[in-house]
């Protein structure tokens, strides 16, 4: 069960949490390498994007994919920590072509890849990390580009709103564990042993 680097938190009502009850090897033969495939092409997406040569672009998504979780966390044991890959570069190409197309479907694209980084169990400090990043990519052009400093501001709104109604759930829910937790710390540790 350590596969997903949750050992010792209760399993979610979500696929990716649910799989968690599959061998260890469907983890190795299934999940890792789709997962490493959709971030691969992802980030060779968002450096083209970038106007980077195809073979340069996907050089960098073969390192994205594979140096980046998913070798140095195989022996941790914080493989779910590779799903939110693919979300990142999704965001990130969606971030750029909603400022170079002016599209706001792009920016709602980036939100809610943004949106489900922070939800998934055991990615949400990461996810929140990687979403304050994309916001970058908004607020730049915002700055360099005065005339439509407006539509790229809009396109920010949109993203962080969409992220937020997606991830809100997950954020309330975290919130009210540690609320809950901190008040049955503090009220086990503050009680007196009563005399009957």
């Amino acid at each position: 069960m350590n596969w997903l680097g949750q050992a010792y938190l209760p399993l979610s009502l979500n696929p990716c949490s649910l799989a968690a009850n599959l061998p260890a090897w469907w983890f190795f033969t299934a999940y890792a390498p789709v997962m490493a495939t959709l971030a691969l092409l992802a980030m060779a997406a968002f450096l083209r994007e970038l106007e980077l040569p195809r073979s340069a672009a996907l050089f960098g998504g073969v390192i994205y994919a594979w140096q980046g979780d998913l070798i140095p966390f195989v022996f941790p044991g914080h493989y779910f920590y590779i799903t939110s890959w693919f979300f990142f570069a999704v965001a990130a190409w969606g971030a750029l072509r909603a400022q170079r197309t002016g599209s706001w479907a792009y920016a709602l694209l980036s939100g809610a890849s943004c949106g489900v980084m922070v939800a998934l169990p055991s990615t949400t400090d990461r996810g929140a990390i990687a979403s304050l990043l994309l916001g970058a990519l908004y607020l730049a052009p915002a700055l360099r580009d005065p005339p439509n400093r407006l539509r790229h501001l809009r396109h920010l709104v949109l993203c962080g709103g969409t992220a937020l109604i997606l991830s809100l759930a997950s954020f309330l829910a975290l919130f009210k564990g540690n609320i809950v937790a901190f008040r049955w710390e503090a009220g086990s540790i503050g009680r007196r042993p009563t005399s009957s």
